[in-house]
């Protein structure tokens, strides 16, 4: 089954790990078959971080990554305060998006 097709938008690469989403911007409503499978896979696989990011990361890492990416949030949704004078080119050319 996609699972990925309930999400209403793509989750924002994460800015550590682009293999990742953050699940900090997170549009999402499950159905009841996905729902349960989220609390099996909880209980049976846990979380690699400890969290809701890095459970999210794995129950959906089978096709994120490659899925439909036109429909990734873009990366200025995931930017640090200070990422705009690290990264100040890519910054001003996603601001004019």
């Amino acid at each position: 089954m996609n699972f990925l097709k309930e999400m209403s938008s793509q989750p924002v690469p994460d800015i550590g790990w682009p293999d990742c989403f953050n699940s900090g911007v997170f549009v999402f409503e499950p159905s009841r078959v996905t729902y349960e499978a989220i609390l099996e896979y909880a209980v049976t696989n846990g979380s690699f971080d400890g969290g809701d990011q890095g459970l999210l990361n794995s129950f959906f890492s089978i096709n994120w990554r490659t899925t439909d990416i036109a429909r990734h949030l873009s990366f200025i949704y995931n930017m640090n305060s200070n990422a705009s004078y690290t990264y100040a080119q890519l910054f001003n050319s996603l601001e004019e998006m």
